[in-house]
């Protein structure tokens, strides 16, 4: 998405322009009107922000699941030697 005005992205986030503008003021990202343009680096800071806002972790690693074997187990396989031939 190339750098669209702060009017064009509230209509696509679906947020009224007033309110866009105040939470990219608390992201820090100041100066902004309804017809000024927003580049990719202050669309990620704002998305980095609002992140942190709602209580997700920014940009760190993913979570990992780590699984544990509850109970351990040996199959018993006869191999060719353990058959009996065919009369």
């Amino acid at each position: 998405m190339a750098e669209v005005t702060v009017t064009q992205l509230a209509e696509v986030v679906g947020v009224p322009v007033d309110r866009l503008l105040t939470q990219m003021g608390e992201a820090g990202i100041a100066g902004k009107k309804e017809g000024s343009k927003v580049s990719e680096d202050e669309r990620q800071k704002l998305l980095a922000h609002l992140k942190r806002s709602h209580g997700e972790k920014s940009q760190g690693e993913p979570k990992k699941i780590t699984l544990k074997r509850k109970t351990t187990s040996q199959l018993k396989v006869a191999g060719a030697s353990g058959k009996r031939p065919s009369t």
